[in-house]
């Protein structure tokens, strides 16, 4: 079940059963993409399992999020619009290093440019990526 498609079935009424307990802490992320229908997917999926949320579909909501708030993780899409992942990436390296970044793309050949680029990940999905893939990584790296 891909993002999109989980968050129509919630949000339709049906319920999954949970991929894990509610995080019982402050665990604050943020996606970064502009695909509204996929943001809005992340938000419910992720906040329904405790975790606070934030979105950005585009430069400057990304700036704003980060002089506003500390973050656990930051999930960045590859292509968002004209805006290259790999270059935020780079930049959200600079400003915050200590930020956990995971990377989801539909370009196989984005994890060799972030190679290539020396950037610092702590994970790379190509999509589609089920939720609960994405979700049950989440919840692992954070409890590193």
């Amino acid at each position: 079940m891909t993002i999109t498609d989980c968050y129509e079935e919630c949000t339709q009424g049906k319920s999954e059963e949970k991929i894990q307990d509610r995080v019982s802490n402050d665990k604050r992320l943020l996606f970064v993409d502009d695909d509204l229908a996929i943001l809005d997917g992340y938000r419910y999926i992720f906040e329904d399992e405790g975790y606070l949320v934030d979105v950005a579909c585009n430069q400057s909501e990304l700036n704003q999020c980060l002089e506003t708030y500390d973050y656990d993780t930051i999930i960045l899409d590859y292509h968002l619009g004209q805006l290259n992942g790999v270059e935020l990436a780079k930049q959200i390296n600079k400003v915050k290093p200590e930020v956990r970044l995971v990377f989801i793309s539909g370009q196989k050949n984005a994890k060799e440019e972030l190679i290539n680029n020396r950037v610092s990940v702590a994970g790379f999905f190509l999509k589609p990526i089920k939720a609960e893939v994405l979700l049950e990584y989440i919840s692992g790296t954070l409890m590193e």
